[in-house]
């Protein structure tokens, strides 16, 4: 899987102006994509974005190995709508990257996760509806509340000047859940 992350990032560099990049938000579970797309970073930026890793709060096991410096296993004691990234403890491959790479991590509750997925499909928020599944929101409703917190947009150094990259890589995989939620 991490491999084909990979091929991901290579896509991404190659479409576009990867020098803008500021940041890089990126979804993690056992942070297989997150791990991939920090390697593919390194391997083709020459300027490393800030790295942000979000996951649900109720399974934040890269927030919780990144404070202490280990892994750590989350008991997850509640499932979160984000159900792919909802895993409890992170993998040691993408471990050996992330513990080195991840400048900032962010849990987040599943609060945001319809309204966000709404917001994406309406076509007046962008030139076309995105059609984002639950894992897919997290690095824009981080992106949002950072944005909304003055302390955190200036520690993060988002400002007019960021060029943030986010990557959705779920659609409406349950089109019956999907529409559940979005009209909520």
């Amino acid at each position: 899987t991490m491999a084909g992350y990979a091929v991901m990032m290579k896509e991404i560099v190659d479409q576009l102006d990867h020098n803008k990049i500021s940041h890089i938000i990126l979804q993690a579970g056992v942070g297989g994509m997150a791990g991939a797309m920090i390697a593919g970073v390194a391997r083709y930026l020459k300027n490393i974005p800030i790295t942000v890793v979000v996951e649900p709060d109720s399974a934040a096991c890269v927030l919780e190995s990144i404070r202490t410096g280990k892994i750590e296993k989350i008991d997850i004691i509640r499932e979160s709508l984000m159900g792919g990234m909802s895993c409890g403890e992170v993998s040691l491959v993408p471990w050996e990257i992330l513990k080195n790479s991840v400048k900032y991590c962010i849990s987040l509750p599943d609060d945001d996760i319809a309204k966000t997925m709404k917001l994406l499909g309406n076509a007046n928020f962008s030139d076309e509806k995105i059609i984002a599944g639950e894992n897919s929101t997290p690095g824009v409703i981080s992106l949002i509340s950072s944005c909304e917190n003055e302390k955190i947009k200036e520690k993060m150094q988002l400002n007019k000047n960021s060029n943030v990259l986010l990557i959705g890589c779920e659609g409406d995989t349950d089109k019956e859940m999907y529409q559940k939620l979005i009209n909520q």
